[in-house]
């Protein structure tokens, strides 16, 4: 996708933040299936980067 892509840091980070800061758990999902939702995201608003 256009050459952005998540590493799996970044997800885990991203996963610890939605928990801690609003109680989502998305722990049990596969990752794979997060990461490419998490990538298609920053494709669709043009971010340069997950950071």
């Amino acid at each position: 996708m256009e050459g952005i892509s998540v590493s799996d840091k970044e997800l885990e980070v991203l996963l610890n933040e939605l928990f801690q800061s609003y109680g989502y758990d998305f722990t049990a999902y596969a990752r794979s299936s997060l990461k490419r939702r998490v990538n298609r995201l920053l494709v669709i608003d043009r971010h340069p980067s997950f950071a």
